[in-house]
């Protein structure tokens, strides 16, 4: 997908089915409700309408790339999107390019700033280490002719290995009818979100003693998609997440939960339709604005999330979430996009649960830093414990996960953990958005 467009003619595939579920979130008890983001069909860009004419809505996944003369403009469906890109180069010359770029500056090198709690935060400036690493300009137009515009680099949510030539999602600004790329050979693709109403099940798939998550059954995962064996690593640090997309709390419609995590998988797991190709989801865990916890990456046992059966916590399943600084990083994802959006209070209080159990059981002090070695990436550096994806830029490029929004709450989730694991109270409250 990194050549002129062609013609495709693939079809979205369908969702798995999943059992009728009932309303628990593990053992606090929350209904999920909602839409998904499903990939639709590809097709052929649409050339631009005629001045004064509106865009017919999409009815597919829309695949187009820039042209030198007259960029094609995509057409956006009437419903929240996000959108794509695969950007053209050879993936495995950029990582090598990378590599040597950043082994002098990441051994022995400490990690940038926490945050702050207070005032909005700059996302790290800079490309992924290497002036070869591509990126592009994404402009997104409305009816009246206003023009959003976003800088777009490669992801850093990837399996570790070949450069990531693929982005993160795209959230597509309210009311924005055509997209268009500036940058001939990028590849576009538009993902829509749908709706739909569905409640998540009693949890059954074991994190630790006390800690169980609605599993992948249970979401409805289609685990012919799951083609990437289980790897194992002893567990260094958490790194927490947002999938950049609508969350579907817009009040035209409700969000289907277990499908938008359907459709993150298939996004990961396939590479149909402009998805990633790893072979599962790159998380571990994720938390919807309801505050319910789903099994991300699969450990080959059904009932167990996370960690080996039988290891006591002692070796977590690699997973796919920050490029190059995968093994023993433990990632979990938050459902929103909190670069524009604020998280919930719910899903704030289960991340707070969350990282509380997860170290407590592992012994990690939730307000250190812990050096954190990748030989296999040429890595060594040390990172706080708990940290935000964008805080692995020297490892994994530029990237605004997990957006402003969740990233300046860090330095005091960080803090109520602590309390929690020390068995103390935090005073105050972490504030978030409506639940």
């Amino acid at each position: 997908m990194n050549t002129p467009i062609t013609s495709s003619q693939s079809t979205s595939p369908q969702a798995s089915p999943s059992p009728t579920l009932s309303r628990r979130r593990f053992g606090l008890g929350a209904l999920a409700a909602g839409a998904t983001l499903a990939v639709l069909p590809a097709a052929r860009a649409v050339a631009a309408p005629a001045a004064g004419t509106a865009p017919s809505p999409a009815t597919g996944a829309t695949e187009a790339t820039g042209a030198t003369a007259g960029l094609t403009r995509i057409p956006v469906p009437e419903a929240p999107s996000f959108l794509s890109l695969r950007f053209p180069g050879d993936s495995t010359a950029l990582a090598g390019s990378l590599a040597g770029s950043l082994t002098g500056s990441l051994t022995g090198s400490a990690a940038g700033p926490l945050g702050s709690s207070t005032g909005t935060p700059t996302p790290p400036a800079g490309t992924p280490g290497t002036p070869t690493a591509p990126t592009a300009t994404v402009h997104f137009t409305a009816p009246d002719g206003t023009r959003t515009s976003r800088t777009v680099h490669p992801s850093g949510h990837c399996r570790d290995g070949a450069f990531p030539l693929c982005s993160d999602p795209v959230a597509v600004p309210a009311g924005a009818t055509e997209a268009y790329v500036d940058t001939p050979t990028t590849t576009a693709h538009i993902h829509r979100v749908e709706t739909g109403d569905r409640t998540v099940a009693d949890p059954e798939a074991t994190v630790l003693p006390g800690l169980t998550v609605v599993s992948r059954r249970q979401w409805g995962a289609d685990e012919a998609l799951m083609t990437w064996a289980p790897e194992w690593a002893p567990p260094v640090c958490v790194t927490v997440h947002h999938t950049a997309v609508p969350t579907g709390r817009e009040p035209q419609y409700r969000h289907n939960w277990p499908a938008a995590v359907r459709s993150v998988y298939r996004f990961h797991a396939s590479s149909d339709d402009g998805g990633r190709g790893w072979g599962d989801i790159g998380y571990h865990l994720v938390i919807d604005p309801e505050g319910v916890v789903y099994q991300g990456r699969s450990t080959g046992v059904a009932g167990h999330a996370v960690f080996r059966p039988g290891s006591a916590a002692g070796q977590v399943v690699t997973a796919g979430h920050v490029y190059r600084a995968n093994t023993g990083n433990i990632g979990v994802c938050l459902i929103g996009d909190f670069q524009t959006g604020e998280p919930t209070a719910a899903a704030l209080d289960t991340l707070t649960t969350v990282l509380t159990a997860l170290c407590s059981a592992l012994g990690l002090d939730p307000e250190g830093r812990v050096r954190y070695v990748n030989a296999a990436s040429s890595i060594d550096l040390t990172q706080p414990t708990v940290t935000g994806h964008r805080d692995w830029e020297k490892a994994a490029g530029t990237t605004e996960c997990p957006g402003d929004n969740l990233w300046r709450r860090l330095p005091e989730l960080r803090r109520r953990v602590a309390a929690a694991v020390g068995g103390t109270t935090p005073s105050g409250l972490l504030s978030g958005g409506s639940r």
